[in-house]
């Protein structure tokens, strides 16, 4: 099931951990002790701070998938449910009473905005049913693609990657999305912005030509080769120009912009396996799309042993045991699968 990316609510007052325990929360991975700590977080708000609150949970709320709707409604009612015992409590305790009836009335708008929320959310997928036919591109292992999309525009599709898209893009939005790595070239039109959906971020262009990368386990990178893209994260945003790119890292974030070669990024579309500056388990993951094999690395401190090279049309052994000279690696291979047992960082 496709899920767009997770966002965080955020105002100016928030700590880094609530924040962060928001962002668990929409990812499904927030500890009970965690729930606990926010909820009192947001009973100690202000009104004023409570109503911060609800108003970015409107603006950010078109932004969530069904399962993380269905986790802030959770904590909703967990919080109107303490609201209204610290409303009976209020006048045993130093907490003023129209602060608690405060709190559970904002309680009771986000409830409301919520369901709002969820019916225009329905509605919408009604409609969407009704009129965009969806078609999938599943590239698997040594499989390269190129295609054009409805509205003219151009994507390259690498090996072990999946592009999903509409057979007519509506009137409002242009929407694609991607698990793998594609390349874009994108016709301008400014009526209908251009996404790229992703697991964790959204990428929005107008007219442009760039990279992304986005392989479970792996740094999500985005480089522009022209134009301007616009990446969006959970906490953050980047605006990327000509020879720029951002990475994006599980628990980090995005990245600071960093200058680049585009090309380097896209230089797979011409049949070129470039390893230059990657780790031996990012080249290996590289090597398994491109050859359709297994590799696996017994030894963890080969790992991290940084190399370098750039081949072209070349064969899997030729790449390995050029690895293999310049790591003084050991390997046994059985059928499709390949064992690094030993070897060197230089």
């Amino acid at each position: 099931m496709w899920a767009p990316c997770s966002y965080t609510l955020y105002h100016k007052d928030m700590k880094y951990t609530t924040h962060r325990y928001i962002h668990k929360l929409l990812a499904g991975t927030l500890l009970e002790e965690e729930r606990l700590e926010l909820i009192n977080w947001f009973d100690n708000l202000s009104a004023e701070e409570s109503q911060a609150f609800f108003e970015e949970l409107g603006q950010y709320m078109d932004r969530l998938d069904d399962e993380q709707v269905a986790r802030l409604e959770d904590v909703l009612q967990h919080l109107r449910e303490q609201s209204i015992s610290t409303v009976a409590a209020s006048k045993s305790r130093s907490l003023p009473f129209w602060k608690a009836a405060a709190i559970i009335t904002l309680l009771l708008v986000g409830s409301v905005v919520l369901l709002n929320y969820l019916k225009k959310r329905e509605a919408l997928s009604s409609e969407s049913a009704k009129t965009l036919v969806w078609k999938t591109i599943t590239n698997p292992a040594r499989t390269r693609a190129k295609l054009r999309l409805p509205d003219s525009s151009w994507v390259w599709l690498n090996a072990g990657s999946k592009l999903v898209y509409p057979e007519q893009f509506d009137d409002s939005v242009r929407l694609v999305k991607l698990i793998g790595e594609a390349f874009f070239e994108i016709q301008e039109d400014n009526q209908r912005p251009f996404y790229v959906e992703s697991s964790r971020l959204v990428t929005q262009v107008l007219g442009t030509a760039f990279n992304m990368k986005v392989f479970e386990h792996e740094p999500l990178v985005v480089t522009v080769q022209s134009g301007k893209v616009k990446v969006t994260g959970e906490k953050e945003e980047r605006v990327l120009a000509p020879n720029q790119q951002v990475e994006y890292l599980e628990g980090m974030g995005l990245s600071a912009v960093k200058a680049v070669d585009a090309s380097v990024s896209a230089s797979w579309r011409n049949g070129v396996l470039n390893l230059n500056n990657k780790t031996l388990w990012q080249a290996t993951r590289e090597m398994e799309r491109w050859y359709g094999v297994t590799i696996r690395i017994d030894k963890e401190k080969l790992k991290n042993c940084v190399i370098a090279g750039e081949h072209t049309n070349t064969g899997l052994y030729n790449v390995l045991n050029s690895l293999a000279f310049v790591l003084k690696l050991r390997y046994t291979t059985n059928g499709n699968e390949i064992v690094i047992t030993d070897g060197k960082c230089p």
